[in-house]
C-alpha cells in the first residue's frame, strides 16, 4: 500500500482525528493535487474571505472527483465538506447501488438525509463503516426499525422517521413497531427523535416509561390522530403525559415535546408553551392544550408562559378554560395567557 492509501484509510478509521487529515493534505500539497490545498483550507480554524472563495472554487471544480463513487448515490447541492471530506448530504430517490454497501468514504459522514422515497435500505446504515453518523433523517418505516433493532449500536444522536403506521404489505404489525422502538437497542445515544406521521399509536406509556424515553431531549410527533378507542391516546392524553414526563426527569436539561402543534419547552421549572401552524385557517386545537394542562394540577413551576401568534388566540370560552385550568397549577409568577378581549 502506498502512503496516500494508507494515510486515506487511516483516516476513514479514525475520522475524528485531525492528524491523519493533516498528514495526508501535507502529501497531497508536495505531490501537486489541489484537494491537499482544500484540506488545509478547511482545517482552519479561522478563514478569511479570500480563503472561503478559494475552497469553495475548488471544491465546485472537484467535487464529484472528491466525491468518487459515493457521487451517483448524493445530490449534488445538498453536499457539504468538512475538515476536507464529505460530512453532510442527502441521497437521492434512487436505490443506493449495491457497491456502495460498505464504501469506506461514508466513515466521515455526520449528517444524512433521505430525499422523499429514497429507496434506502436499513443494512446500508447499519453497516460498520458509519463511524461519524450522528443525524439521520427522512427514513421510512422499515429502514428506520433495522437501524433501531440493530444489534450493534450506531452512535446516532438525531433521527426523524417519516411515520409509524403500518401498511397492510409491510410483513410486520403495530406492536412489534412499539417494541422495537421503545427498546432502542441500537441507538444508545439517541437524544432527538421526530416523527413526522405518526397516526394513532397506543397509550404513551410504551414511550415515556421506556429506555429511549428516559434519554430524549427532544421529542416530536406530528400528525398524531384523534381518536377514541380505549386503547389509544389522544393528542391532548399524549401531551399530558408528555408534560407529566418532563416534569418527573431527575436530570433537567433543556428538554422540548412537541405533539403536533403544540410544544412544550421545559428548561429548570421553567415552562415555555408555543404554538406551531403555518396556515391562517389552522387555527390550533386549544382542547388538546387544556387537556394537557389538567397533568399538571398540583404540580409546582418557577414559570409558565405562552408564546403564540396574535392570530392563534383563544376564543373567550377557550379562554375561560385556560384560566380556570392554571389555576390549579402552583406558579411563583405572573402566568401570561393570550386573551381573547386583546383583539376582538
Amino acid at each position: 500500500m502506498d502512503r496516500a492509501a494508507s494515510l486515506l484509510q487511516q483516516i476513514y478509521e479514525d475520522p475524528a482525528s485531525d492528524e491523519f487529515r493533516i498528514a495526508y493534505a501535507d502529501w497531497l500539497i508536495d505531490n501537486g493535487n489541489p484537494r491537499g490545498e482544500f484540506i488545509q483550507l478547511q482545517m482552519l480554524p479561522k478563514r478569511t474571505r479570500a480563503q472561503r472563495k478559494r475552497a469553495t472554487s475548488l471544491l465546485k471544480k472537484h467535487r464529484n472527483e472528491w466525491l468518487g463513487p459515493i457521487a451517483a448515490a448524493v445530490k449534488k447541492n445538498s453536499v457539504v465538506f468538512e475538515r476536507g471530506f464529505l460530512a453532510r448530504a442527502q441521497l437521492t430517490k434512487a436505490s443506493c447501488p449495491p457497491g456502495l454497501y460498505g464504501d469506506p468514504a461514508w466513515a466521515t459522514v455526520i449528517e444524512l438525509d433521505m430525499e422523499f422515497r429514497s429507496m434506502v435500505e436499513g443494512q446500508f446504515f447499519t453497516h460498520p463503516v458509519f463511524r461519524s453518523l450522528r443525524i439521520l433523517r427522512g427514513l421510512f418505516l422499515l429502514p428506520a426499525l433495522k437501524i433501531i433493532g440493530n444489534n450493534r449500536p450506531l452512535l446516532l444522536e438525531e433521527m426523524s422517521i417519516e411515520r409509524l403506521a403500518v401498511y397492510d404489505r409491510e410483513p410486520l404489525d403495530s406492536a412489534t413497531v412499539i417494541r422495537t422502538l421503545s427498546a432502542a437497542m441500537g441507538i444508545p445515544k439517541l437524544r432527538r427523535l421526530s416523527v413526522n406521521a405518526i397516526g394513532s399509536v397506543p397509550q404513551s406509556e410504551w414511550l415515556f416509561e421506556s429506555p429511549l424515553g428516559r434519554r430524549l431531549q427532544f421529542l416530536s410527533l406530528k400528525g398524531l390522530n384523534s381518536t377514541e378507542r380505549p386503547d389509544r391516546s389522544s393528542p391532548g392524553q399524549f401531551l399530558a403525559d408528555g408534560l407529566v414526563w418532563l416534569l418527573t426527569r431527575t436530570a433537567r436539561p433543556k428538554t422540548t415535546v412537541l405533539i403536533n402543534e403544540w410544544t412544550l419547552t421545559l428548561k429548570g421549572r421553567e415552562l415555555v408553551v408555543t404554538c406551531e401552524v403555518s396556515q391562517r385557517n389552522h387555527l390550533p386545537s386549544y382542547a388538546t392544550l387544556i387537556t394537557a394542562l389538567n397533568g399538571l394540577s398540583g404540580q409546582s413551576l418557577d414559570s409558565l408562559n405562552f408564546s403564540i401568534q396574535r392570530w392563534m388566540v383563544p376564543t373567550s370560552q377557550e379562554h375561560q378554560a385556560l384560566v380556570s385550568t392554571l389555576s390549579q397549577i402552583d406558579v411563583p409568577g405572573n402566568i401570561w395567557i393570550p386573551n381573547p378581549k386583546m383583539y376582538y
